[in-house]
């Protein structure tokens, strides 16, 4: 009721899933608006849903992203083993109502890890 609220019903354009919960998918096709597009990063196995609906009446794009290969843990094996400070690696934090500046700012190429906060 919210996202519907606050976009005048028209929905959200893009929904990012970053859980594996099928509760929290399927009111993410939900939330999103006509030809909209969900992002899914968040691992899960099993999840039945309309895809008429989804796909055809509604027009959606799912895109789904995993981010590290197993390549990648070698390397961040080593950086944990010699000692790498986590918090170092953040340069931005942004408040959730700043997420476009987050979102730029990372797009950019000119930061480490962003980070939004909620309250």
């Amino acid at each position: 009721e919210a996202v519907h609220a606050w976009t005048e019903g028209r929905g959200a354009d893009i929904a990012i899933l970053a859980v594996g919960n099928s509760t929290a998918y399927l009111q993410a096709i939900e939330l999103v608006r006509q030809q909209g597009t969900l992002y899914q990063v968040g691992e899960l196995s099993e999840l039945t849903f309309n895809p008429s609906e989804t796909f055809l009446r509604k027009e959606i794009t799912i895109k789904g992203s995993w981010y590290y290969t197993s390549e990648d843990w070698k390397e961040m094996l080593s950086l944990h083993e010699r000692g790498v400070r986590y918090d170092k690696l953040i340069t931005h934090v942004y408040p959730f109502e700043n997420v476009q500046d987050a979102v730029d700012t990372f797009v950019s190429g000119e930061s480490g890890k962003v980070i939004l906060t909620y309250k």
